[in-house]
Protein backbone atom coordinates (compact mmCIF):
# COMPACT_ATOMS: atom_id res chain seq x y z
CA UNK A 1 0.00 0.00 0.00
CA UNK A 2 1.71 3.20 -0.57
CA UNK A 3 2.45 5.66 2.21
CA UNK A 4 0.29 8.64 1.49
CA UNK A 5 -2.86 5.91 1.46
CA UNK A 6 -1.31 4.84 4.60
CA UNK A 7 -1.25 8.75 6.32
CA UNK A 8 -4.61 9.35 4.48
CA UNK A 9 -6.23 6.83 5.62
CA UNK A 10 -4.46 7.00 9.25
CA UNK A 11 -5.22 10.46 9.22
CA UNK A 12 -9.39 9.93 8.31
CA UNK A 13 -9.29 7.34 11.19
CA UNK A 14 -8.19 10.18 13.39
CA UNK A 15 -10.59 12.68 12.34
CA UNK A 16 -13.57 9.38 12.56
CA UNK A 17 -12.61 8.92 15.99
CA UNK A 18 -12.73 12.87 16.55
CA UNK A 19 -15.95 13.28 15.12
CA UNK A 20 -17.79 10.06 16.89
CA UNK A 21 -16.61 11.61 20.30
CA UNK A 22 -18.15 15.00 19.34
CA UNK A 23 -21.47 14.18 18.51
CA UNK A 24 -21.21 11.74 22.03
CA UNK A 25 -20.46 14.78 23.87
CA UNK A 26 -23.06 16.50 22.05
CA UNK A 27 -25.59 14.33 22.40
CA UNK A 28 -24.86 13.99 26.28
CA UNK A 29 -25.03 17.58 26.52
CA UNK A 30 -28.11 17.83 24.82
CA UNK A 31 -29.13 15.24 27.08
CA UNK A 32 -28.48 17.15 29.98
CA UNK A 33 -30.14 20.70 28.56
CA UNK A 34 -32.96 18.09 27.90
CA UNK A 35 -33.22 16.47 31.83
CA UNK A 36 -36.35 17.66 33.67
CA UNK A 37 -37.49 17.30 37.19
CA UNK A 38 -40.25 18.38 39.35
CA UNK A 39 -39.79 19.50 42.49
CA UNK A 40 -42.83 19.76 44.85
CA UNK A 41 -43.34 23.46 45.93
CA UNK A 42 -46.77 22.48 48.05
CA UNK A 43 -45.46 23.95 51.44
CA UNK A 44 -43.51 27.25 49.82
CA UNK A 45 -45.17 30.63 49.67
CA UNK A 46 -47.40 31.76 47.39
CA UNK A 47 -47.56 28.11 46.35
CA UNK A 48 -48.93 27.07 49.47
CA UNK A 49 -51.65 29.57 49.54
CA UNK A 50 -53.32 28.18 46.47
CA UNK A 51 -53.08 24.35 47.75
CA UNK A 52 -57.02 23.58 49.14
CA UNK A 53 -58.24 26.22 46.92
CA UNK A 54 -61.30 25.82 44.92
CA UNK A 55 -62.33 26.89 41.28
CA UNK A 56 -65.31 27.26 39.05
CA UNK A 57 -65.05 26.70 35.21
CA UNK A 58 -66.27 29.74 33.53
CA UNK A 59 -64.47 29.45 30.19
CA UNK A 60 -63.98 27.28 27.26
CA UNK A 61 -61.27 24.92 28.61
CA UNK A 62 -60.03 21.57 27.36
CA UNK A 63 -58.99 18.72 28.76
CA UNK A 64 -55.31 17.10 27.03
CA UNK A 65 -54.22 13.56 28.12
CA UNK A 66 -50.37 14.01 27.38
CA UNK A 67 -48.14 11.05 27.43
CA UNK A 68 -44.27 11.25 28.34
CA UNK A 69 -41.69 9.23 26.80
CA UNK A 70 -42.06 5.69 27.29
CA UNK A 71 -45.59 5.43 28.36
CA UNK A 72 -47.19 4.44 25.23
CA UNK A 73 -50.54 5.51 23.76
CA UNK A 74 -52.14 5.87 28.20
CA UNK A 75 -51.60 9.46 28.94
CA UNK A 76 -49.06 10.18 31.65
CA UNK A 77 -51.42 13.23 32.86
CA UNK A 78 -54.17 15.36 31.72
CA UNK A 79 -53.58 19.01 31.43
CA UNK A 80 -56.33 21.48 31.46
CA UNK A 81 -55.53 24.63 29.12
CA UNK A 82 -58.18 27.29 27.38
CA UNK A 83 -59.35 25.87 24.30
CA UNK A 84 -57.79 28.26 22.16
CA UNK A 85 -54.11 27.56 23.67
CA UNK A 86 -54.90 23.87 22.92
CA UNK A 87 -51.19 21.67 23.11
CA UNK A 88 -50.72 19.31 19.38
CA UNK A 89 -48.12 17.02 18.82
CA UNK A 90 -47.98 13.25 18.99
CA UNK A 91 -47.75 13.18 22.70
CA UNK A 92 -51.55 14.23 22.59
CA UNK A 93 -53.34 10.97 23.54
CA UNK A 94 -56.92 12.69 23.39
CA UNK A 95 -58.03 16.04 23.97
CA UNK A 96 -61.61 16.93 25.33
CA UNK A 97 -64.09 20.02 26.50
CA UNK A 98 -64.56 20.37 29.76
CA UNK A 99 -67.88 21.55 30.46
CA UNK A 100 -68.26 25.07 32.11
CA UNK A 101 -69.48 25.28 35.54
CA UNK A 102 -67.10 21.79 36.58
CA UNK A 103 -65.26 22.50 39.47
CA UNK A 104 -61.77 21.50 41.04
CA UNK A 105 -60.00 21.55 44.27
CA UNK A 106 -56.22 22.25 43.94
CA UNK A 107 -54.49 19.71 46.15
CA UNK A 108 -50.76 19.97 45.56
CA UNK A 109 -47.81 22.21 43.47
CA UNK A 110 -44.94 21.54 41.54
CA UNK A 111 -42.21 23.45 39.82
CA UNK A 112 -41.29 21.16 36.30
CA UNK A 113 -37.74 22.64 36.19
CA UNK A 114 -36.21 23.13 32.66
CA UNK A 115 -33.15 24.52 31.52
CA UNK A 116 -34.20 27.54 30.02
CA UNK A 117 -37.94 28.39 31.73
CA UNK A 118 -40.07 26.62 34.76
CA UNK A 119 -43.04 25.85 34.49
CA UNK A 120 -45.46 25.90 37.90
CA UNK A 121 -48.35 23.24 37.62
CA UNK A 122 -50.66 22.40 40.19
CA UNK A 123 -52.17 18.92 40.49
CA UNK A 124 -56.64 19.10 40.87
CA UNK A 125 -58.85 16.89 41.69
CA UNK A 126 -61.76 17.64 39.32
CA UNK A 127 -65.25 17.01 40.73
CA UNK A 128 -67.68 14.89 38.63
CA UNK A 129 -67.30 12.10 36.04
CA UNK A 130 -63.49 11.17 35.77
CA UNK A 131 -61.42 12.29 32.68
CA UNK A 132 -58.68 9.41 32.89
CA UNK A 133 -59.49 7.13 35.22
CA UNK A 134 -56.12 7.10 37.62
CA UNK A 135 -54.82 9.78 35.86
CA UNK A 136 -53.35 12.65 37.51
CA UNK A 137 -55.46 16.05 35.95
CA UNK A 138 -52.98 18.78 35.94
CA UNK A 139 -53.83 23.30 35.30
CA UNK A 140 -50.04 24.12 33.93
CA UNK A 141 -49.19 27.78 34.78
CA UNK A 142 -48.69 28.68 30.84
CA UNK A 143 -50.98 29.43 27.73
CA UNK A 144 -52.95 31.46 28.87
CA UNK A 145 -54.22 29.38 32.51
CA UNK A 146 -51.84 31.67 34.87
CA UNK A 147 -52.44 35.11 35.69
CA UNK A 148 -49.11 36.39 37.34
CA UNK A 149 -46.70 33.92 38.92
CA UNK A 150 -48.76 31.41 40.73
CA UNK A 151 -52.84 32.29 39.93
CA UNK A 152 -54.92 30.80 37.79
CA UNK A 153 -56.24 33.14 34.62
CA UNK A 154 -60.00 34.34 35.79
CA UNK A 155 -61.22 34.36 32.78
CA UNK A 156 -61.04 31.00 32.48
CA UNK A 157 -61.03 29.31 36.45
CA UNK A 158 -63.08 31.53 38.66
CA UNK A 159 -61.97 31.26 42.64
CA UNK A 160 -64.74 30.16 44.95
CA UNK A 161 -63.53 29.43 48.40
Amino acid sequence: MPRALKVFLAHSHRLFKARSALVVVAIALLQLACTTENRDVSGVKPYSTMVGRTYRIVGAVGAFGIYVRGSGSNPTFVALYPSEQSPTGPEVVFSRPVQAGRTFRIVSASIFDKPIDDTVFYTVLLEGESIAEGTPVQVRLQNNNGAGEFDLNPSYYEYIK
